[in-house]
């Protein structure tokens, strides 16, 4: 039904548009008619009664041959103004007369908020106690003019879920969550930024962030494609770091780091394998927690470290490590329950332990494996101490590191800080950041 509507309406608009030419054929043709007397009857009658409209019809006929190039010129934009004046005709009637007569007009309206610029410092300067600067809300005063006033969050809303909403370039990153972290830095709290971008003017503006809070010596920077890439800067991170024992003071909560870790490793879904695994490894952690050196310090390990005393159980090549931490720890608790397991499994103790083995495996980067322990909570950690133990190449067991390792160590540890130093992007000016940035619209772009 409705093709034959269309069509219909189709055959219509065709024959309007023929229709103005056949009209001109047909004159053309009585009026030549007319000259040559061949006209008899009621052709005759007609032309008499179309006298007036032939009389006109030769003066612009005589007219458009005596100036042709002016006639088609003047055809062609009369053409063109026709075709337009229809365009505009037909715009008219469907948006503004159809739809006032089917009641379906609407009136559009400007969805803009109104621009201004924000001195941003001197609002995270004036924010009551205990509250976050968001932006500026629009305001009409007096009806009729724009104003605005400032917006705050307090902490607690802010720990709630919050949705930036904005098309690419509006100013999400720059205008809201550079801005929220800088007042995050400035109270003294932690600040953890995951980026996908990874580039180097952001990492700037994050230097220039802590700067501006005097805590650039608390800024690190992973870098996870670091890891095959050595022309680009990354700090390491130690992701198994329990705080290492002291005299007189036990450390860090090994089971705490366990249950984080294990957590994220990529097992299978065997349940008895996962349970034989997880136990394992929250020894294994407890077991090399409680290696220390002959002052009493703990000696801080990393996956590697695991890695090696994982692959050394059920393995006589090498075993020499897992035997070493067993006799050694002091925690003795872990290493008779790493032992009684061990027994137990038997032959089954390599199959056991593969998954756990492979996924520790995926966790190698020089980015993650690297004994240099980061920032925490605010507070330095110390540096250089004795490299993670390791087995000596073609034997069965780990000898302890001397003091040329130690040495070694602190040098190595040195010049990473030193190439760190020389890699680090130059600081940028956050405030300049901030008023060179365009425009911020209120509520869109702070809010």
């Amino acid at each position: 039904m409705s093709e034959a509507v269309s069509h219909r309406t189709d055959g219509g608009r065709a024959g309007s548009v023929l229709a103005l030419p056949l009209l001109v054929i047909a004159i053309e043709f009585v009026y030549r008619a007319q000259r040559l007397g061949q006209l008899h009857g009621l052709a005759l009658l007609t032309a008499r009664a179309m006298e007036p409209v032939l009389v006109g019809y030769a003066a612009v006929r005589a007219w458009t041959l005596d100036h042709r190039i002016a006639a088609i010129g003047g055809g062609g934009l009369a053409v063109v103004a026709a075709a337009l004046t229809y365009r505009a005709a037909l715009l008219v009637w469907h948006n503004e007369i159809a739809t006032r007569i089917c009641g379906t007009h609407f009136r559009q309206t400007e969805e803009a908020l109104p621009m201004l610029k924000v001195d941003v410092l001197r609002e995270i300067a004036r924010r009551p106690l205990g509250s976050i600067f968001i932006g500026r809300e629009p305001v009409r005063r007096l009806g009729a003019f724009w104003s605005s006033r400032p917006v705050y969050m307090t902490h607690r809303q802010k720990t709630m879920h919050r949705h930036v909403l904005g098309k690419t370039g509006s100013g999400k990153t720059l205008s809201v969550a550079f801005v929220g972290m800088l007042q995050d830095l400035l109270d003294g709290k932690g600040l953890l930024d995951m980026s996908a971008k990874g580039s180097d003017e952001e990492i700037a503006i994050i230097k220039a962030l802590a700067a501006t809070a005097h805590r650039e010596g608390q800024l690190r920077v992973l870098s996870l494609p670091a890891w095959n890439r050595p022309e680009i800067f990354s700090h390491t991170y130690n992701m198994v770091y329990v705080r290492p024992r002291a005299p007189g003071d036990e450390g860090g909560d090994p089971i705490a780091t366990a249950e984080r870790v294990f957590s994220v490793l990529p097992l299978g879904n065997e349940p008895y394998y996962n349970t034989q695994a997880e136990i394992f490894f929250t020894n294994l952690i407890k077991l090399l927690h409680g290696i220390v050196d002959e002052q009493g310090n703990g000696i801080p390990f990393v996956i590697r470290d695991l890695a090696v005393c994982i692959t050394g159980a059920g393995s006589e090549e090498w075993k020499g490590a897992l035997e070493y931490c067993l006799l050694h720890s002091l925690d003795r608790d872990a290493a008779r329950l790493i032992t009684q397991q061990i027994k137990g499994l038997g032959k089954e103790v390599g199959k056991c332990f593969s998954g756990l083995r492979g996924a520790i495996d995926k966790f190698l980067s020089p980015v993650l494996a690297t004994n240099v322990i980061c920032c925490v909570d605010g507070v330095r950690r110390p540096r250089g101490r004795p490299p993670s133990f390791r087995p000596r190449a073609g034997r069965g067991h780990v000898s302890r590191p001397g003091r040329a390792d130690r040495r070694k160590c602190a040098l190595a540890t040195t010049a990473d800080c030193r190439r760190a130093q020389a890699h680090r992007p130059r600081p940028v000016d956050f405030s300049a950041a901030l008023h060179n940035c365009p425009r911020c619209a209120y509520g869109a772009s702070l809010a």
